[in-house]
Order: structure tokens, then C-alpha cells, then sequence
């Protein structure tokens, strides 16, 4: 049996942050889906995996501090996360930003 995954709104029992997993479909512009995106929210990291495929592991503090305040970008290994007409977008290895659904990023926000 896996681990029961909570809200991101919600801290776990003593304090500690949440840890879990929020996925989500990247679509083309045009809405053709182009494949699944895992955010695994670890104690101290958040890893970024594209259809089962690990890319990238971001720290958890630098994410949060980069989301409350968004520049330029924020890059690890082959993903950056950057704000594209006040909409967080992620890019997969060097192609173009494609949004991040706005109640996904806020869960991101919420959770970190």
C-alpha cells in the first residue's frame, strides 16, 4: 500500500511540510496532449519527472523563495520554471515554456 498523500494546503501532523505528488498533462498551445508531468514534493526538494522519466531536482527553499518572488528563471538539470504573461510556465530541455495550470501552480505554491 502506498503512502497517504494529504492536501498541500495542510501541514502534516507536528509541523513537517507536505510531501506528495502533483501531476498534471502538458498540452500544446493547440491543446494536443504531449505528455504527463510529476512534481514529487520531497521533505527538502521537489523532483520534476516528464512520463515516468526523472529531470530534474530542484531544493525545495530555493523553489518556494523563487515562486514567492518570480526572475528570469529558475533552472535545474533539464526544466525551468519561468513566468510567461503572469502565468507560471515550465519548459522540458530547450523547448518552449507551456503553462502550468493555474490550480496546479497554486497547489505548487500552496504546498511549498
Amino acid at each position: 500500500m502506498g503512502r497517504r498523500v494529504r492536501r498541500p494546503d495542510v501541514l502534516t501532523r507536528g509541523g513537517e511540510p507536505w510531501t506528495g505528488e502533483i501531476a498534471f498533462d502538458v498540452r500544446s498551445d493547440r491543446g494536443t496532449f504531449i505528455g504527463r508531468l510529476e512534481l514529487v514534493i520531497e521533505r527538502n526538494q521537489v523532483a520534476v519527472g516528464y512520463s515516468g522519466r526523472r529531470l530534474a531536482q530542484f531544493r525545495r527553499e530555493d523553489l518556494g523563495r523563487w515562486l514567492a518572488e518570480p526572475e528570469r528563471e529558475c533552472r535545474a538539470g533539464d526544466i525551468r520554471f519561468v513566468m510567461r504573461r503572469r502565468t507560471l510556465s515550465i519548459a522540458l530541455d530547450a523547448s518552449s515554456p507551456f503553462p502550468v495550470p493555474a490550480q496546479v501552480a497554486a497547489k505548487l505554491r500552496a504546498a511549498i
